[in-house]
């Protein structure tokens, strides 16, 4: 017992556990059934020379081909296999009984060795625990606390694989023979028993219908004889290299991948929206409030921009800073800049100043457009051009054809860093130009698709709602900011102006479904950003609209993959590849792994970005896959399906998607920790990302009065609104685990701590001030519960940014001023906010 116990000391069993394997059944009916595969002559040639170079046994052999199958199907690196072995010993060889043993046997594989040296690890602990045989695992699991904690421990104990390997026994003389007799029952979820004669080896598994099928127990006896052969033909090959996929498998993923496209006609956007404006100048391209823009218009804007920036030398490799709201101004702007070869910047004034500095900085960008929407810190030392620039000229000049080439860098977009440092991604013409096309082909974009232009522009997914139509001949709907928090506008807009494609994150489609349900229909619904609910989908699929599921993180262009959802699946997936497209789920080594296992999904292709700029150490991310292109390890935790669609699990990293916005929750704790006052700082992610989410700052420092609500205004000047904590809990030491760690399991899920310091609700307060008294009550309204003082914090109080602008925009309804998003999150408390109601209510009156 106490070698077992020693053995077994901080083995995880759960990590045995196959991602192909589905749930138990409730109650369990043990339900097993069997495959058989005979060896062929060439593999049984090979565990025979696998043994004698490793001088260890068939047995050996066999378990160490078991082990890496196992592997293959997601089993942790730390295994236990419960072996069978005869403890009758030769006193008792001719009792009637049942003498046999299960041994826990513990085994890591080292995948850089050889199979030579892993079979002759596995003699090893194999011939040990033969000596320690008269101890079975059924023994040991109510000295293991891990395993005794599980209420389906009693099922198989800490073993749900099983290895059994014997002589099949001969006929005796009088012609009888041993009969294994079928019982349809297994406490195992599998059972492989390798039977050897003089003339063959037979494999027979015994899996458990309950969590495995048919087609998962063949394919594995196909992967152990794939790796002795392997192993045979190449013994001292890392067996971490090795293909453990089926034939089958390796087809399935070629013919997914299968999506080359030559496109047809002008190889970039711009050149794209030439031939439309050339062919129907005077069709509707761009429609904003109550004022419709031919492609004729358009592109005369545009011209003017373009020849407006070649007069300051700015040409192929410069970047412009594009800061107007959307509209045709912004649409000129983009156009413009890429006429003059140059790429643009989107940026967003509500973001901090030192954010907008450090990108424009890191950019080299020295020319805004529209950057008097910028703080003046931003403009200073750079040339800015107004946006009603990009009006028509009193003497209209035809845009020239563009020459941008497919290589040239189309938009540099910044996106949250782990270290705290924005990256900026470098998307070229080439890619851009295949993800818009490949859209406009599935949706059958044409002169009557109408797309609404709702997204924020430095979210990359508001340059397909713009582009789409232009290379179309259709026409971009502007939809105002207010639209994407008030469904009912939403509505209107997308009714009157006949809007038929319409691109949203599931937030917005949550609270666009929850308040015009059934508005959507016979329209086609783009959902993406974030990971679809299940609740959603099956709103989303009820409207009686075209609904699809689109994935792909901004280094891979916009959407990498799409799936066009259908009342009747089962399970929400983001489907497969666009054109010019590739996937793969890879392992740690970059290795394939087999379908209904969880990798890390790499894409490759036409989509796949230049780089992050100025960033060589980040350069990893970027690299050649496995089939020698250029590849993005997109860092997102996927399966394959077998019927070959991709299925998201998650992150392998602390990188999170919060209604749609994309944060790197080491970037805000990086920030919180610049506070002299803040020693450490962990952040947490709580309640559903796409709903109710919250991010939650547990802070060690000393605390003091009103220190919550300074670090969350440090906050404020450094991350964007999406990446500031609704909560901050001050403690006098974060919680750390046995290896050094932050416990985030030991911190309360609200944020709430018994004796610490923390920006919390208390009673509603009574203000004399008749404007303060108005906002409580709006306040009320948005957050169901009244501010604790003049002073209280709405984001520290329970407000989201998509509370917050339902705040702005009942507080600009009921004074009748003009008041945004980021007016609430520059001045967050009644106090801040009334100020700036006076102040604009008296500039009114001045005016």
């Amino acid at each position: 017992m106490r070698y077992w116990r020693e053995r077994l000391r901080g083995l995880d069993p759960g990590g045995m556990r196959l991602d192909p394997a589905g749930a138990y059944a409730d109650p369990p009916a043990f339900s097993g059934e069997e495959v058989r595969r005979v060896l062929p002559e060439t593999v049984v040639g090979a565990v025979n020379d696998l043994r004698r170079r490793g001088n260890s046994t068939d047995a050996a052999v066999m378990l160490s081909a078991y082990l890496l199958a196992l592997r293959s199907q997601g089993a942790a690196e730390d295994c236990v296999v419960g072996v069978v072995v005869n403890n009758r010993g030769t006193a008792h060889a001719r009792d009637i009984g049942y003498h046999v043993s299960t041994l826990p046997l513990r085994m890591t594989a080292d995948l850089d060795a050889g199979f030579v040296k892993l079979a002759r690890s596995a003699a090893t602990e194999l011939m040990t625990a033969v000596e320690h045989a008269d101890v079975s695992f059924e023994t040991l699991v109510p000295d293991l606390g891990s395993v005794r904690d599980d209420p389906l421990w009693w099922r198989s104990g800490l073993i749900r694989h099983v290895f059994n390997y014997r002589l099949r026994p001969p006929g005796s003389p009088g012609g009888n023979s041993a009969v294994d007799v079928p019982t349809g029952l297994t406490r195992f979820d599998l059972e492989l028993i390798i039977e050897r004669s003089a003339d063959e080896f037979l494999m027979r598994l015994v899996y458990s219908t309950e969590v495995h099928d048919r087609a998962f127990a063949e394919a594995l006896l196909e992967r152990i004889q794939s790796v002795l052969a392997q192993a045979g033909d190449e013994p001292d090959r890392a067996v971490g290299d090795f293909e453990l996929r089926t034939r089958a498998e390796i087809d399935l993923l070629e013919r997914i991948n299968d999506t080359a496209v030559e496109w047809t006609g002008p190889a970039t956007v711009p050149g794209l929206v030439s031939q439309w404006a050339a062919a129907t100048p005077t069709a509707v391209a761009l429609l904003d409030g109550d004022r419709a823009y031919t492609y004729w218009e358009l592109e005369n804007a545009a011209a003017a921009i373009g020849r407006m920036l070649g007069g300051h030398d700015i040409g192929r490799g410069d970047v412009v800073g594009v800061a107007m709201p959307r509209g045709m101004s912004m649409a000129a702007a983009v156009l413009g800049v890429w006429s003059a070869g140059a790429a643009y910047l989107p940026l967003d004034p509500e973001h901090p100043a030192e954010r907008l500095i450090s990108q424009l900085d890191d950019a080299n960008c020295r020319v805004l457009i529209g950057g008097h929407a910028l703080p003046p810190r931003c403009r200073a030392g750079r040339l800015d051009l107004p946006a009603d620039a990009a009006g028509t000229p009193r003497r209209p000049k035809p845009r020239e054809d563009p020459d941008v080439a497919p290589g040239d860098l189309a938009y540099l977009i910044y996106t949250s860093g782990s270290t705290g440092r924005p990256k900026g991604v470098r998307v070229r013409h080439g890619n851009l130009a295949n993800v818009v096309r490949d859209f406009a082909r599935r949706l059958d974009a044409c002169s009557e698709t109408a797309m609404l232009w709702a997204t924020t522009f430095t979210f990359d997914i508001s340059a397909l709602e713009l582009c789409l139509p232009l290379v179309s001949g259709g026409r971009v709907v502007v939809a105002p900011d207010a639209a994407r928090t008030n469904p009912p506008l939403l509505l209107e807009l997308v009714e009157n102006a006949h809007v038929t494609v319409v691109q949203a994150t599931p937030t917005t489609w949550r609270l666009a479904t929850a308040e015009v349900s059934g508005a959507f229909t016979g329209r086609t619904l783009l959902c993406g950003g974030e990971p679809l609910p299940p609740s959603l989908f099956r709103t989303l699929c009820a409207a009686g609209s075209r609904v699809l599921n689109v994935y792909g993180p901004t280094e891979t262009t916009i959407w990498s993959t799409v799936a066009e959802l259908s009342a009747d699946d089962q399970r929400i997936t983001v489907g497969r590849p666009i054109a010019n497209t590739r996937v793969h789920i890879q392992d740690a080594r970059g290795r394939c792994v087999p379908p209904e296992v969880i990798g890390e999904l790499c894409v490759s292709g036409a989509g796949v970005a230049d780089g992050y700029h100025n960033r060589p150490e980040l350069a990893g991310r970027f690299a050649a896959g496995p089939d020698g292109e250029h590849c993005f390890r997109t860092g997102d935790l996927a399966k394959l399906r077998r019927d070959g669609r991709i299925e998201l699990l998650g992150r392998r990293d602390r990188q999170i998607k919060l209604r749609g916005n994309r944060i790197e929750l080491s970037e805000v704790e990086g920030v919180l920790e610049e506070h002299e006052e803040v020693r450490a700082a962990g952040v947490a992610l709580r309640g559903d990302p796409s709903a109710d989410g919250r991010l939650i700052a547990y802070v060690e420092a000393e605390d003091r009065p009103g220190l919550a609500a300074e670090l969350w205004e440090h906050a404020r000047t450094r991350l964007p609104a999406h990446s500031l904590p609704n909560r901050i809990a001050v403690l006098d030491a974060l919680p750390q685990t046995l290896n050094g760690k932050l416990d985030f399991a030991s911190l309360p899920a609200d944020g709430t701590v018994e004796g610490a310091g923390t920006a919390l609700l208390g009673t509603a307060y009574g203000s004399a001030d008749e404007v303060e008294a108005r906002l409580a009550r709006v306040w009320s309204e948005v957050l169901h519960r009244p501010p604790a003082d003049r002073d209280a914090n709405f984001f520290l109080t329970g407000g989201t940014s998509i509370l917050a602008a339902r705040l702005a925009a009942l507080v600009a309804a009921e004074f009748e001023v003009d008041l945004n998003l980021g007016t609430v999150f520059r001045a967050p408390t009644p106090a801040a906010l009334a100020a700036y109601v006076r102040g604009q209510t008296e500039r009114a009156v001045y005016r």
